[in-house]
């Protein structure tokens, strides 16, 4: 990148890039909304609850954040429009694909299907890093619901996304997976990745994650459901400390 100057965002010094001019500092407002949407055989429970980036027109960085937000807060393909259009090509989506009467008739219930989606963001800004997080929670049929959570972190000053290769050198990076499986197993209590997989967790799946979120113990890297364990062991969080990832390099 050009014209950058180097920052320290953890406390043994992850190095990040960023502009020597001061960028531009996003203001936040919410964009909430909530729907009893109905069809023939099913009835969905929507709420929506958007943080915007309120300033964002005055900013190539920041416009570009709020769009790549609004992909995927919304989880619209190939969507061009601001966030209120948003909600409203998301609404006519979920009526679409999960209230559309059933191919060939009527489903055979007594009673309406009932579905619920709850999708809320928040944003918090660290020196010239915004951290935009989305709770998603949502029961849409089958034998239980879905909660995840995400994390993406942007520079204000480029209007880009991190990664961890953004954040890491290549040999810490060639290390994390091992780092990530010592912590494991120290957190549970397991020996080797026979005793995790008897908690639940699946090691074969154990690699590093771009849902991560910086602050100020380190760097927390979190596996929602599915992502590295069963559903009924929940979510998995790994802090790795700025002193663990000094360690690596």
């Amino acid at each position: 990148m050009k014209n950058i100057r180097t920052i320290t965002v953890l406390a043994a010094g992850l190095l990040l890039a960023a502009c020597h001019e001061r960028p531009l500092r996003p203001r936040f407002d919410t964009l909430s909304v909530g729907r009893q949407l109905t069809g023939e055989d099913a009835l969905c429970r929507v709420d929506y609850s958007f943080v915007t980036i309120a300033n964002a027109s005055r900013s190539q960085a920041l416009r570009a954040i709020e769009e790549r937000n609004i992909g995927y807060f919304f989880q619209l393909e190939e969507f061009a429009g601001d966030a209120r259009e948003a909600i409203d090509a998301s609404l006519a989506e979920i009526e679409t694909q999960l209230l559309a009467p059933p191919a060939g008739g009527a489903s055979g219930r007594e009673r309406p299907a009932e579905y619920e989606i709850s999708v809320a963001a928040d944003a918090s800004v660290r020196d010239t890093l915004l951290t935009y997080t989305i709770v998603r929670e949502s029961y849409t049929g089958g034998a239980h619901g879905m909660s995840t959570t995400e994390y993406h972190t942007y520079s204000i000053a480029g209007g880009y996304e991190l990664t961890l290769a953004d954040l890491l050198t290549e040999k810490q990076m060639a290390g994390l997976t091992e780092a990530i499986r010592r912590k494991l197993c120290a957190q549970y209590g397991a020996a080797d990745d026979e005793a995790l997989a008897a908690l639940g967790i699946f090691p074969d799946y154990i690699a590093p994650t771009e849902n991560f979120r910086l602050d100020d113990e380190g760097l927390l890297l979190l596996y929602n459901p599915y992502d590295v364990a069963c559903y009924a062991f929940g979510p998995v969080e790994v802090l790795l400390t700025a002193a663990e990832l000094e360690a690596l390099r």
